[in-house]
């Protein structure tokens, strides 16, 4: 006995006997029902119609069934048994047809019409469909196929046969209802109105198409020297058939040469239905036995199909199905040019020829299995020998899972954020996590995959940032503004990295270490004058560094830049020279050297290498202040920019050195050593040095004047004598303001200058 669900269970007659089952899209038991009497009797094909009607094909060998509707008897070994049940399972009618040996149907369909198509073999010399008896053409197998109404009257029949064994196996029909019958022969040559059409050797593939009136169009063969089968055929709308079988050695489909893998090998192939000929193949299989059964096709044209696998590995086109039991099952998707979807094996000893989808493209198979089998996450264990399955294989169209977060992905150190995805059966985090909600709190693109109840995936991520101070943060350049005598610093704000303020740190007294002068709100233009500067005394090392919304600062600074700072003193004659400290922090090519009668009438007066920071002016003008400075270019601008509400830039593209001036009045001013006069300590705070030589008794006047001449303090008016002076100053507090001076010796009318800077 056997029972399905909940359904009473079903007894055997004999040795084998029919069952039909019927399932809700759930898998829910709806019906059973067995038929059969005290032989072996078994259904090997099964169809229904728009009704809901359900047609069974197959063989008895009982020598009488009974059914409700009458009783069904044998008159030899295996006839072929057709029976109709509507949508509940009530037998509305069935019919038995054989002759004294082995006889048996194997396929049956339903045309748009709710006609029935059925096919299979006969052995006897006869088998009268109802319509009169239809002969053997030899003393083996003929193929027949025949073609009944729904009430299961006999409309006509074709055989197929010679000498050897030719069968039927599989029916299919197109929307024009015209009937496709594939199977296999043996017989050396079959003829068709004459027309003989011959045998390659051993068993080969027969495609055979007839008129909706059973009228023969075109007949197709495959094959070698070797046996090759066909088990199925399916039609699509687009004008193609679909077919598969099995196959020794190497057969050519078409223009395509198909060798095993192994021994035995699936083969799938598309046909045209106008003329049979074969648009592509494939084979798939391993070193073992490997056979396709049957294959299907849903509404949106995607092909299926299914097989056995014997061998430990089958290749197909993309996948390999390993096989660690005797034989396995497969199904496959392919579109209909031949490209693999995917290919799926069902573990455990199974066994298996059927397959069908419905409208929604979800597939439903049917087999056997001992002693064990797993379906999706499933396992099921037989009772006895061979247990009967049936398992739906839905397509896999599940929806990528939603992530929601419970606040901002992005969070300072120290916080976190759940990550909830939307609903499923299972769910797998790339922490490792197998729960619906995690708890995420360092920086990391999280992945969640979602499996469902039919065992289907997706997968979605999302980005989580545990906010660091942003580390890259560069200045641009450094400068000088001469008309304030300050230095300032430019930098280009990098955008939507979290940075709330600019810190900017200054070289200190020892080397290489450097203090914080100020900040700057990211907001604000990207410019920074340091207040305590004095370019005219030195140059100045900068950096900066970022502090983040989380109020925390980069654990690096910005790699240094630093100052140009000039100096300029009397060179031989009426030359000046000038001196300076080379620029850091970006590369350039060269110095520009500007010279001019006034701040704002500089102009380039020579252009010298970046390895040289001294440059001697041989032109310079007498008797006037000459104004220096040293200029570089960069070969990009400095863009400084503040908000984007007011989106106010400003553009640098030179960095300049402070501006120095020098006012050559004569010869004997500058090169006349006999006044040898010296300062000392220079810069001054407050008390200062001053020494010179008089090669005779004169009249001395010795003054500090600003850089436009003008006297500020008077340290000497007298008559001295010949010799070395050393005069002593003190500068009153609050007397001079810090900055440039210049010591003025004028000894009888001839004047010496020495620049003096003043410091606090």
């Amino acid at each position: 006995s056997i029972t399905f669900g909940s359904s009473p269970a079903l007894n055997n007659n004999g040795s084998a006997n029919i069952f039909i089952v019927k399932y809700d899209p759930s898998g829910t038991v709806i019906y059973s029902k067995s038929f059969g009497g005290t032989g072996f009797d078994q259904a090997t094909g099964i169809n229904t119609d728009a009704s809901g009607n359900v047609y069974i094909c197959g063989s008895f060998s009982s020598p009488s069934i009974t059914f409700s509707t009458g009783t069904v008897t044998n008159i030899g070994l295996n006839d072929i048994l057709l029976i109709k049940l509507n949508s509940s399972g009530t037998v509305l009618w069935a019919h038995g047809y054989g002759g004294a040996d082995d006889d048996m149907a194997k396929s049956v369909k339903v045309d748009n019409l709710g006609n029935l198509l059925m096919t299979g073999y006969f052995q006897s010399s006869s088998v009268d469909f109802g319509s009169g008896p239809i002969p053997n053409y030899g003393t083996s197998w003929n193929m027949f196929l025949c073609k009944f109404s729904s009430t299961g009257s006999i409309a006509w029949v074709s055989s197929l046969g010679e000498e050897g064994v030719e069968v039927g196996n599989s029916i299919a029909i197109d929307n024009n209802n015209d009937v496709y019958v594939v199977g296999s022969f043996t017989s050396s040559i079959i003829h068709f109105l004459n027309t003989p059409y011959p045998n390659a050797g051993g068993s080969d593939i027969f495609v055979v198409k007839y008129s909706s009136l059973g009228v023969f169009s075109w007949f197709k063969s495959f094959g070698s020297s070797t046996n090759e089968s066909c088990n199925g055929i399916v039609v699509d709308n687009l004008g193609s058939a679909y077919i598969i079988g099995s196959f020794f050695s190497s057969f050519m489909f078409g223009s395509t040469n198909l060798s095993t893998n192994g021994n035995e090998d699936i083969f799938y192939g598309k046909i045209s239905t106008t003329s049979g000929s074969a648009v592509w193949g494939k084979n798939a299989g391993g070193s073992s036995y490997d056979v396709g059964y049957a294959l299907t096709i849903d509404n949106s044209n995607n092909l299926y199909f299914t097989g056995e696998i014997g061998s430990p590995e089958a290749y197909f086109t993309n996948d390999t199905i390993i096989n660690p039991t005797a034989t396995t099952i497969f199904v496959a998707k392919y579109s209909i040019t031949g490209n693999e979807l995917w290919v799926k094996g069902l573990s455990g000893s199974v066994y298996g020829e059927g397959i069908t989808a419905d409208g929604s493209g979800n597939v439903y198979r049917t087999g056997s299995f001992n002693p064990a089998m797993i379906v999706g996450t499933t396992t099921l264990s037989s009772g006895g020998n061979a247990d009967v399955f049936t398992a739906k294989i839905a397509q896999c169209n599940l929806t990528q899972p939603t992530i929601t977060p419970n606040g901002p992905t992005s969070f300072c150190p120290g916080g976190s954020v759940t990550l909830n995805s939307s609903s499923s059966a299972s769910y797998l985090w790339s922490n490792g996590a197998t729960t619906q909600s995690i708890n995420a709190s360092t920086t990391n693109n999280y992945s969640v995959t979602i499996t469902d109840i039919n065992g289907c995936q997706n997968s979605n991520s999302i980005n989580v940032t545990a906010l660091q101070p942003y580390a890259n943060e560069l200045i641009c350049e450094v400068n000088v503004d001469t008309a304030l005598n300050k230095n300032f610093i430019v930098w280009e704000k990098t955008p939507n990295v979290g940075i709330a303020t600019y810190k900017i740190y200054k070289e200190s007294v020892a080397g290489g270490i450097y203090s914080s002068i100020g900040t700057s709100p990211f907001d604000s233009l990207s410019v920074f004058y340091d207040a305590a500067s004095n370019p005219t005394v030195k140059s100045d090392r900068y950096k900066i560094s970022v502090i983040d919304t989380c109020g925390n600062e980069s654990a690096t600074l910005s790699p240094a830049h630093k100052t140009l700072h000039l100096t300029v003193n009397q060179g031989m004659g009426n030359t000046i020279n000038l001196i300076w400290e080379n620029y850091e922090g970006f590369v350039f090519s060269s110095y520009y050297v500007y010279r001019g009668l006034s701040p704002s009438t500089l102009l380039p007066i020579d252009t010298i290498p970046n390895t040289i920071t001294t440059y001697t002016d041989n032109t310079a003008p007498v008797g006037t202040f000459n104004y220096y400075q040293i200029v570089i270019a960069k070969s990009d601008s400095c863009v400084a920019t503040k908000n984007s509400k007011t989106q106010t830039t400003q553009t640098f593209n030179t960095s300049v050195s402070n501006m120095e001036e020098y006012k050559i009045i004569g010869i004997d001013e500058y090169s006349n050593n006999n006044f040898q006069l010296n300062l000392y300590p220079n810069p001054v705070s407050n008390d200062g040095n001053i020494e010179y030589t008089l090669s005779s008794n004169s009249k001395v006047k010795l003054s500090i004047v600003n850089f436009i001449g003008d006297e500020v303090l008077v340290l000497r008016d007298e008559k001295q004598i010949s010799g070395k002076h050393k005069i002593s100053f003190s500068i009153p507090e609050n007397g001079l303001a810090q900055g440039i001076y210049f010591i003025k010796l004028n000894v009888d009318g001839i004047v010496g200058i020495r620049k003096l800077i003043k410091t606090n």
